[in-house]
C-alpha cells in the first residue's frame, strides 16, 4: 500500500487522541460519506470503501461490487450524538496562540519536536458511533477473514490488519489539516483565514538553524 509522509505523520500523531483513525483525506468518496457500518481499508489517509455490513445484499448501494459469499449483515443500536468541540485539535508537540479581528481569525503554533500534526475543523462538528458491546466484537471476529478475501478479489493488495469495520465517525463540513516534518531547531507554523476555515492557508516561520516542511 502507499502511503505519503504527509499522511503517515498526520494519522501517528493525531491517532492518539480518543477519535478514531484520522484521514489525510477525509473527503467524500463518489460513494457517499462514510457511514457506520462501512468495510474498507485506509490508503494515503483515505478511506476505500468495500461494502456495508448493516445493509442487505440486495441494498442498491452494492451494486457495483456484489457482497461477500454467505453474506451476513449486523444488527446494531445506532447512537448519535451532535457534540461541539474546541476549534483546534493538535498534538501536544505544540503550542499556539490565537488572535483574531472580525472574520479572520490566525494561529501561530510551535513545533517542538520532529513531527507535528494539525486539524482545525469548522465550527460545528458531528459525532456518531455505536457503543462497543461483544455482539460487535463477535461479528468481526467471524467474519474478519472473510472480508480481506474479499478485498483480494477485488484486486486489492492489502493485509488482514488493514481491513477496518467503521463503528463511529466525527464530521464536520469545512476543515484545514496540516502534516509537519522538522529536520532542525523549532519553529512557528503559521495558519490564516480571512473567511471559511477551507480557504486557510498554512506557512513556515523559522530560523535559518531549521529545516522543515508543510504539507495541507
Amino acid at each position: 500500500m502507499f502511503h505519503s509522509e504527509a499522511s503517515l505523520i498526520y494519522a501517528d500523531q493525531l491517532r492518539n487522541h480518543g477519535h478514531g483513525k484520522p484521514l489525510w483525506q477525509p473527503e467524500p468518496s463518489q460513494y457517499g460519506e462514510i457511514l457506520i457500518g462501512d468495510v474498507g481499508f485506509i490508503e494515503d489517509g483515505c478511506f476505500y470503501w468495500l461494502f456495508n455490513c448493516t445493509l442487505t445484499a440486495e441494498d442498491p448501494v452494492h451494486a457495483d461490487f456484489g457482497v461477500l459469499h454467505g453474506y451476513v449483515s449486523l444488527e446494531y443500536n445506532n447512537r448519535g450524538n451532535s457534540v461541539s468541540f474546541c476549534s483546534c485539535l493538535l498534538h501536544k508537540f505544540f503550542q499556539h496562540v490565537v488572535r483574531s479581528k472580525g472574520v479572520s481569525i490566525s494561529y501561530k503554533f510551535e513545533c517542538k519536536k520532529r513531527e507535528g500534526a494539525i486539524l482545525v475543523p469548522g465550527s460545528n462538528v458531528t459525532l456518531s458511533h455505536v457503543q462497543a458491546n461483544p455482539r460487535t466484537r463477535e461479528y468481526v471476529r467471524l467474519h474478519h477473514s472473510s472480508w480481506h478475501r474479499f478485498a483480494i478479489d477485488q484486486g486489492c493488495e492489502i493485509s488482514p490488519e488493514d481491513i477496518v469495520l467503521v463503528i463511529g465517525w466525527l464530521m464536520t463540513s469545512e476543515w484545514a489539516v496540516a502534516a509537519v516534518a522538522n529536520r532542525g531547531k523549532s519553529h512557528s507554523i503559521l495558519f490564516g483565514t480571512e473567511g471559511s476555515i477551507a480557504s486557510a492557508e498554512f506557512g513556515i516561520e523559522r530560523s535559518e538553524e531549521a529545516v522543515a516542511s508543510v504539507s495541507q
